[in-house]
């Protein structure tokens, strides 16, 4: 009788801890639902949001401008990095990399248009090259006092 008892109290225990097992197991799967239901509102607002701006985008010529302009300027400013970067490491023709990278970085504003034409259409094309080929040998300077201060 008194090994009856225990078993009926293991058992017990045991179905208990199952128990709280399968209450945690639903209260996880509450949570991720939760969580993964917050990211789709999210998404889903985001997705509405986008789609605003592109209606506005294909049928405002102005919002269009300030658009491409916006990303032509912060293309600009990685260009120039990207050429001081460029100067740094001294490596090839410099016309031919400052080249490299006016298209690489104009194609991300406008992948469809010509990279010159962007660069012409949103900034004053002379100047921007002109200080392309400044920043290139500010950073060829760079290298070459770092190099005079090491001996």
């Amino acid at each position: 009788m008194d090994e009856l008892k225990e078993a009926f109290k293991s058992l017990k225990i045991a179905l208990r801890s199952k128990e709280n097992k399968v209450l945690q197991s639903a209260k996880d799967i509450e949570q991720t639902s939760a969580k993964h239901e917050q990211q789709i509102r999210n998404l889903t607002n985001k997705l509405q949001q986008l789609n605003k701006e592109k209606e506005t985008l294909l049928f405002d010529d102005n919002a269009k401008h300030r658009y491409l302009q916006a990303r032509f300027n912060k293309q600009l400013e990685v260009l120039f990095r990207d050429a001081y970067r460029l100067g740094r490491g001294a490596k090839g023709d410099k016309i031919q990399g400052i080249d490299q990278l006016v298209r690489k970085h104009m194609q991300a504003v406008n992948p469809v248009a010509n990279p010159w034409k962007t660069l012409r259409d949103l900034g004053d094309e002379v100047k921007i090259q002109e200080a392309l080929s400044q920043k290139y040998d500010e950073g060829k300077q760079s290298v070459e006092r770092n190099r005079g201060m090491r001996r």
